[in-house]
């Protein structure tokens, strides 16, 4: 069971300090207070799983089209004629 300060989940989920402590309010956090000042601590497995990856993979290579096509087989000509 890892617990985590309000500072280190609000860099965790990118958010925050105010927007963590909602939602530990409104539940959608599970967390304690701790000490006489309130300090919470967040339950790390209560963290939401991201959707996504955090890093997409390299852009997909789009379909030459229109101009590029054009240019494209200009070259492959210059190409092929030229020795």
């Amino acid at each position: 069971m890892s617990v985590l300060t309000v500072g280190e989940t609000a860099d965790r989920l990118r958010v925050s300090r105010r927007t963590v402590k909602r939602m530990l309010k409104d539940g959608r956090l599970t967390g304690f207070r701790i000490g006489g000042n309130g300090d919470w601590r967040v339950m790390e497995d209560s963290l939401p799983r991201p959707e996504r990856p955090a890093r997409p993979g390299p852009p997909k290579p789009r379909p030459v089209t229109g101009e590029m096509t054009n240019l494209v087989r200009q070259i492959e000509e210059t190409e092929r004629t030229c020795p």
